[in-house]
């Protein structure tokens, strides 16, 4: 993260709490939701979407458990010590309906999941923050790219810090920073967001 390309905010502690009751319901009916389908498809997980614009909200795969067997050939695409994404060989018709039944489940889950934005998602979009731009990186080589950065200090939980790209930068316009947004210098938000 290079400062300069950053304006750094502390949100209110009112706003926070309110934000917390607001994520924790939502966030239970997300669970509700993420466990029918993983029960549904005989997952053990998911993996989220993250990248331009998206912060978790949706998912991009199921994650089945590393040691469950499969009655046709399969391809892993992505694999931790527990569990593992995969997708069925279409050279069968078993695959191919695996992969459609796959397919189908994910893509209902997400129509659902939409309406019940992730922590940070919500966030953005409860206070219209949303910013995402491309940076010459610091060292002159290559392109960075720049989005809002929303979460909580590291030890003291009743208020949010965030980053915005800063449009002095010549980046996207900078968002309406709404009232109970107070301005912080970078030292400020580093020593918060890094502090044991």
């Amino acid at each position: 993260m290079e400062p300069r390309d950053y304006r750094f905010y502390k949100i209110s502690k009112e706003a926070t709490k309110q934000i917390k009751k607001e994520t924790a319901e939502i966030q239970a009916k997300r669970q509700v939701l993420l466990n029918e389908a993983i029960e549904s498809v005989g997952a053990k997980g998911v993996s989220f979407s993250n990248s331009w614009g998206e912060n978790g909200t949706t998912i991009r795969a199921f994650a089945f458990a590393v040691d469950k067997e499969f009655d046709f050939a399969v391809k892993e695409s992505q694999r931790t010590s527990e569990l593992k994404v995969i997708r069925a060989k279409a050279n069968s018709k078993k695959g191919k309906a695996f992969n459609a039944a796959l397919d189908a489940e994910k893509d209902e889950l997400n129509k659902k999941l939409k309406d019940l934005p992730c922590f940070k998602d919500y966030i953005i979009n409860k206070f219209d923050i949303q910013c995402c731009s491309i940076s010459q990186h610091g060292s002159g080589a290559g392109m960075r790219m720049l989005e809002t950065i929303v979460g909580y200090p590291q030890n003291d939980k009743s208020f949010l810090i965030c980053a915005i790209p800063n449009h002095e930068r010549g980046m996207d316009k900078q968002p309406s920073i709404p009232d109970c947004f107070e301005e912080i210098t970078y030292g400020v938000f580093y020593d918060l967001s890094n502090s044991k």
